[in-house]
């Protein structure tokens, strides 16, 4: 490939845009992977004009939303036109033939820029692909460019000091989340049809519900991860997974199952073979859900929508509990979360910043209960701890399994509130959201992030609607480990029935 072609100026600011709410953006009124797939085809289609697509909602809209932050737009022209010669051939690469798409900013892409948004990074140039991006090449795809992602990671606000802040494509004043939030915006606005993210704390989930996407963390280690590490490293990383973004839910079955398998050098020892959907109708289905706690309170008119989301599953016959949980605490279990979380992202810390966290975690001037002491804390884990934690977690796995023997999905929020305005404080131990009119701590949101990130579940995080602020609400919905094609079947059955009415 080429070297990269910069997507829009370096060092754009927050304050460099300040542009009305626009509503509901176009690329949510294009079709999905599967109907591009089927017009490509029968020839009504072909990859060249499909990708155009792309790169004219890029020109157009990029340099607002500041989503795509690195292209090789005449290598992928290059792709699509083989590919159209290949199927004009009768050769069909894979199952993603001639589909645009993106990858988020951190996974490996041959002679493009891997900077995690760190200036200390901006020569960065990735000499092989990720599995990722071999595996979306494998079967078809032609991978257009990179998504914008916070600093390093360490944030839900898409912003960093070589591209600046990624704006939400239905507000340009709100956030489309993180660390996915490039991610999000460029499918939600027609720039790719579908991308793959990554996600450790509701690093796709938040963006999908902020964006009107929708987003799947998968089951723990699931899709491989090598090719998305500051250090270059290979060992597995605790908690993180990547996972795709599309605007229909079997796109995200589609993706999953192209990227999914064991990575190197496990791939030489050992095959994959997740259990196949259920494909039971809604009215045989058993959910649990919790839609409010105190713990992290949900913005009322947000909590409205799940409401009228549930009856609408009561309508078609499905079994809804409410307050019914597996057998342990959620706040614990967010304890835990948090605690854990914070010695993996450790890795990605400079040798003064893990100092400084070390000496904040054995201060006494500063509150126990407070986010920054947390995140301390959990950055100076000694080995022998961290082992009796993960021996905690995993008793809370034991529990959600026997959960569910008895349900089908356990739904939640994604976050407190739909997207909030983008924040200019770079410590997001210190920020805050407004929820019913009362500010509260934005991490406090790792609650509903930790439900199955911590045990390493399955969720995908699903529109609902729009929410009074005219911004999109999304849902999760949960599934017990491994049944990822069957969370992502509840999902897309639940998309037709909405669409029915």
């Amino acid at each position: 490939m080429k070297a990269a072609e910069p997507a829009q100026p370096r060092g754009r600011r927050e304050a460099d845009v300040c542009a009305p709410a626009r509503g509901r953006p176009v690329g949510l009124d294009r079709p999905g992977v599967s109907a591009v797939l089927s017009r490509l085809a029968c020839g009504a289609l072909s990859a060249r004009a499909a990708l155009d697509e792309c790169l004219e909602a890029v020109e157009a809209l990029n340099p607002e939303i500041n989503a795509v932050v690195a292209m090789n737009a005449d290598g992928a022209k290059l792709r699509a036109d083989a590919l159209d010669r290949d199927r004009a051939r009768g050769r069909i690469a894979g199952r993603l033939h001639g589909i645009p798409v993106t990858l988020k900013e951190t996974f490996d892409i041959a002679e493009l820029p891997t900077t995690w948004g760190d200036p200390a990074r901006a020569g960065a140039v990735a000499c092989r692909h990720s599995p990722v991006a071999e595996r979306l090449e494998a079967a078809g795809a032609v991978i257009l460019g990179k998504t914008n992602v916070p600093e390093r990671l360490a944030d839900w606000e898409t912003r960093n000091r070589l591209f600046g802040a990624t704006r939400n494509p239905w507000d340009p004043a709100r956030s489309a989340g993180g660390s996915s939030g490039g991610s999000a915006a460029a499918v939600a606005s027609a720039m790719s049809y579908a991308d793959v993210g990554s996600d450790q704390g509701g690093s796709i989930r938040i963006p999908a519900h902020y964006c009107g996407v929708y987003g799947l963390k998968p089951t723990w280690s699931l899709i491989p991860l090598s090719g998305n590490s500051l250090s270059g490293g290979m060992r597995g990383q605790d908690i993180n997974v990547a996972g795709p973004i599309a605007r229909e839910p079997a796109d995200l079955a589609l993706l999953l199952s192209e990227l999914a398998g064991p990575g190197e050098p496990e791939s030489d020892a050992w095959t994959l073979a997740l259990p196949a959907p259920e494909g039971r109708p809604l009215s045989t289905r058993r959910f649990a859900c919790l839609l409010d706690h105190p713990g992290c309170p949900i913005d009322r008119p947000y909590l409205e929508l799940m409401q009228e989301f549930v009856e609408a599953l009561r309508a078609k016959g499905a079994k809804v509990d409410e307050g019914r949980l597996p057998e342990f605490s959620f706040s614990r279990a967010t304890e835990l979360f948090n605690l854990l979380v914070r010695s993996e992202t450790s890795t990605r810390l400079s040798d003064d910043s893990f100092d400084a966290a070390l000496a904040l975690a054995g201060g006494e001037r500063i509150d126990p209960d407070s986010h920054e002491y947390r995140n301390a804390r959990g950055t100076a884990i000694l080995h022998r701890d961290w082992l009796q934690l993960h021996e905690e977690r995993l008793e809370i796995c034991q529990a959600w399994r026997r959960f569910f023997k008895e349900y089908d999905a356990f739904l939640c929020p994604v976050a407190a509130s739909t997207a909030p305005r983008i924040m200019n404080d770079d410590n997001v131990a210190n920020r805050t959201i407004e929820v019913n009119g009362v500010r509260i701590p934005i991490l406090d949101q790792h609650f509903w992030a930790a439900v199955a990130s911590l045990p390493y579940l399955p969720a995908v995080s699903m529109p609902v609607g729009v929410s009074t602020n005219g911004l999109p609400a999304g849902i999760q919905v949960v599934g017990p480990v491994y049944r990822d094609f069957d969370v992502i079947e509840i999902c897309t059955r639940i998309a037709a029935s909405i669409e029915e009415n």
